[in-house]
């Protein structure tokens, strides 16, 4: 039996594929078995996969009907798997070939960990670096994940996911197999933020490990999930996560005040620029945030009317031109 299950889910990656499998095949640690997934795909994917029927390591699953979820995916690939651990190797991304190596090392070392996971770099749909997930997780702390860290994984759900996900990337992330069943598994009823969820419950059996060291490439491109997943529906999502934790997590008062200041964030930002659709009931959203408080949900409320105005072409050059002035103003004289 290997000790590391690695399982691609694909669905429509066929220009990626290819390269994600190489990828894995190049890992420097060789204990592994590959479980390629592929749900139904309408694109070139079942060629590329039929190149691999028949790999000594790679076992291939191909689904008739599309399960339309990425949760089911997980599932279905551990449910597979009898390996002490698991990694998500998602079909669009791409890993260094030291990624398993690292990662599984320090999981072997420290028994009380359920999870590690890699700084990520990303990139477009040719491979160019566009930039790292230390510019996602800067306005928490600008410097903490430069560095590798240990954490308590109730902490890391305490003070860091409950404000936003600082695990965006599955790929870049090795996990405990018993503790993902222990933890129920993959959340499904999730579009975009399954992930999230899942990693909340698995991190509260144990610790968290960080590896600052690059060793994941997270892709972004206008065919992947979360570019086709609305704002809203993001939010909705995003607020049934925070809602577990605080149910499930025993938080400070300035965690709880960081959670509801960052969700207040994201709800401005969703409805500054996209109006809300007629599918969606504020009242909805509002209700949604009750684990906030009530002043928050208030907050919520009044945030509808005040974007409405700020959305209209004649306030924007009004809004610059305050923040102008507000600049000139604060700007010590003389300097």
């Amino acid at each position: 039996m290997p000790l590391v299950s690695v399982i691609i889910p694909n669905y429509n990656h066929a220009r990626f594929l290819e390269r994600r499998i190489r990828s894995v095949l190049d890992q420097t640690f060789t204990d592994f078995e590959i479980i390629l997934l592929d749900d139904a795909s309408t694109d070139d994917s079942r060629k590329i996969i039929a190149q691999y029927e028949g790999h000594p390591l790679i076992r291939v699953v191909l689904s008739n009907q599309n399960s339309g979820s990425v949760s089911h995916q997980w599932n279905l690939g551990v449910s597979l798997s009898e390996a002490t651990y698991v990694w998500i190797a998602e079909a669009d991304d791409v890993a260094a070939p030291e990624l398993l190596a690292n990662l599984v090392s320090r999981l072997e070392s420290r028994s009380t960990a359920v999870l590690a996971y890699a700084q990520s770099w990303f990139i477009d749909e040719l491979d160019q670096r566009t930039g790292d997930l230390n510019d996602w997780t800067a306005d928490l702390d600008s410097e903490r994940w430069r560095h590798d860290f240990v954490s308590d994984g109730t902490e890391e759900c305490a003070n860091c996911l409950s404000v936003k996900n600082t695990i965006p990337n599955a790929s870049a992330v090795v996990f405990r197999r018993d503790a993902f069943l222990k933890a129920g598994g993959a959340s499904e009823g999730f579009r975009l933020c399954g992930d999230w969820m899942t990693y909340s419950k698995v991190l509260l059996q144990g610790e968290m490990i960080f590896v600052s060291q690059h060793l994941n490439h997270f892709r972004l491109h206008g065919g992947s999930v979360r570019a086709t997943t609305s704002i809203y529906q993001n939010f909705a999502e995003s607020l049934r996560v925070t809602r577990f934790i605080m149910d499930n997590v025993t938080m400070n008062a300035a965690a709880k005040k960081k959670a509801a200041k960052a969700a207040q964030n994201a709800w401005w930002i969703a409805l500054r620029y996209n109006p809300i659709p007629r599918s969606c009931s504020i009242w909805q959203f509002a209700h949604a945030a009750a684990h906030f408080g009530v002043w928050a949900q208030i907050k919520f409320l009044i945030m509808v009317p005040l974007a409405g105005i700020a959305r209209m072409r004649w306030i924007s050059p009004l809004l610059h031109a305050k923040r102008k002035i507000m600049a000139w103003a604060t700007t010590p004289k003389g300097a």
